[in-house]
């Protein structure tokens, strides 16, 4: 056991990421004898003791042994039938999932994801969203390349309400799908272990870092993923998810997935704007034809909201009580009764400047909600900006006033001049982010241009192009012009991508 614990702790001696001296083709070769080792090495072995009378989790340290660590551990899981918060291996595993070396887990990707995968069955949904977060972004900060621990960790978050943990990987844009796998050429014949290789280089699903996708698997990602958002009350950005789910391909037809969507995009387009949209461009007409037939009872309750008559719309909302709680959507529904509140409390602004919060009452609420419930809910919705009003403050509501402010006035246009200049400045490190966002997107858009153009696809491609524009000077084809072989060019390089 001292020899085996001897040759595992032999390399390397540091974090990969700060060795310098060593190339990175002699830091793979040497992970990759280790990995063989590894490999060969029976998993009851691993569960023994060292001369000193520690376990190899005890003598082993991270990040420097992150490898042998690695295995240990999922030979203990192992052994163990699998993991739960109340076991020490738990600790382990938060452990491990807090200090691994980035680097050397590339070389390891099927235990990697078998490791997450444990962690996530074997606790609760709340207690495993962080620790699975965690690891997703200590192996790549920008979790860009779409696999199914994304599916997994927002399917945990969405079970657990866990929103405010799932932000951080949502709010990172997919750019790639794990690919089946990748070369050296991929890579510009840099090693696995280089800082410098972008993320779909090296997680694929060859290496293991996720199963084999299917194609319902991003739209149930970014279903959950929107589903998540409302839970944030982060509309905007949730429609943006329905809408990705709704425009994915379909020839003429579409998924139950992208049905659910539309119901949705429905619902909370009417929740954050107050109406619904024209369909988003790109929809093409048959699967438009069948989001609308679908979707039939949602767009009678989008009309229903429209109405000034709140009556009308708690008809409807009754009417169609088995077919929300059938499409799970009852929750999104019951919040439209508050927002057409909201929004007829903000049209009386386009009639009136000023009313009594009695007048409001009777305009707006139904009678079983009182007056100084009423009272409240304006005051919270002055206080949130969602109104641009001011409500007088008495000692009784009857007595209360609601002033709702002249957007022409000269006080309002220097009250909202400071605010919006305040409002710059508290937006700067927003605008620095966006401008980080715009610049890791150039860069990816580059790096995959690159590897387009070392595919054979694109060379073959190419070279039919160039024939094509060699023959158009020649004179070959009467009828050929430079537009035609252009044309015919951006077709040909199409079809590689």
């Amino acid at each position: 056991m001292d020899e085996l614990y001897g040759r595992l702790r032999e390399f390397p001696i540091a974090p990969l990421v700060s060795i310098r001296e060593i190339p990175e083709s002699d830091i793979e070769a040497q992970l990759k004898k280790l990995l063989k080792l590894l490999n060969s090495t029976a998993g009851s072995k691993l569960l023994g003791n060292i001369t000193s009378g520690q376990s190899l989790l005890d003598a082993l340290t991270l990040p420097h042994n992150t490898l042998p660590y690695l295995y240990t551990l999922l030979a203990h899981i192992q052994s163990q039938n699998g993991l739960s918060p109340t076991s020490p291996l738990w600790f382990r595993a938060q452990e491990f999932v807090l200090s691994f070396d980035p680097l050397q887990v590339r070389y390891a990707g099927h235990e990697f994801r078998r490791l997450l995968e444990a962690i996530a069955y074997g606790a609760e949904p709340a207690a495993a969203t962080i620790l699975i977060q965690q690891a997703l972004l200590r192996l790549d900060p920008g979790t860009s390349t779409f696999t199914s621990l994304h599916l997994l960790f927002a399917r945990l978050c969405l079970v657990s309400r866990a929103y405010t943990e799932a932000l951080p990987i949502l709010d990172n844009n997919i750019y790639h799908i794990a690919p089946p796998k990748s070369g050296a050429s991929d890579r510009q014949n840099r090693a696995l272990c280089s800082s410098r290789n972008p993320s779909p280089t090296f997680i694929t699903q060859e290496a293991g870092f996720s199963t084999s996708l299917e194609y319902s698997d991003h739209l149930l990602y970014y279903l959950y993923g929107a589903m998540i958002y409302v839970g944030a009350k982060k509309r905007e950005r949730a429609l943006s998810f329905l809408e990705t789910v709704m425009l994915s391909p379909a020839i003429n037809t579409a998924s139950m997935i992208q049905v659910e969507a539309c119901k949705k995009w429905i619902l909370v387009s009417l929740l954050q704007h107050g109406k619904v949209p024209y369909m988003p461009r790109g929809v093409n007409i048959g699967t438009a034809k069948l989001y609308r037939a679908i979707g039939k009872p949602y767009e009678a309750l989008a009309e229903a909201f429209k109405n000034a008559d709140p009556q009308k719309l708690r008809d409807e909302v009754r009417a169609g009580e088995k077919i929300w709680q059938n499409d799970s959507n009852t929750g999104l529904v019951l919040l439209l009764l508050s927002a057409h509140q909201r929004f007829a409390v903000q049209s009386l602004s386009r009639v009136y400047s000023s009313l009594p919060l009695s007048t409001v009452y009777t305009l707006v609420f139904p009678p079983h909600i009182t007056l100084e419930e009423t009272h409240i809910y304006i005051t919270e919705l002055v206080a949130s900006n969602q109104l641009n009003a001011h409500l007088t403050k008495t000692d009784h509501a009857a007595n209360a006033i609601l002033r709702f402010t002249n957007p022409t006035s000269p006080s309002w246009i220097s009250a909202a001049a400071a605010a919006a200049k305040q409002d710059d400045l508290d937006k700067t490190p927003e605008l620095q982010e966006q401008k980080a966002r715009i610049e890791a997107l150039s860069e990816r858009m580059r790096d995959t241009r690159h590897r387009l153009e070392i595919t054979r696809q694109y060379a073959e491609a190419l070279a039919k192009a160039r024939k094509a524009d060699a023959d158009a000077k020649a004179g070959v084809g009467a009828g050929s012009s430079n537009g035609i072989a252009d044309f015919v060019k951006d077709e040909e390089l199409l079809d590689t991508v």
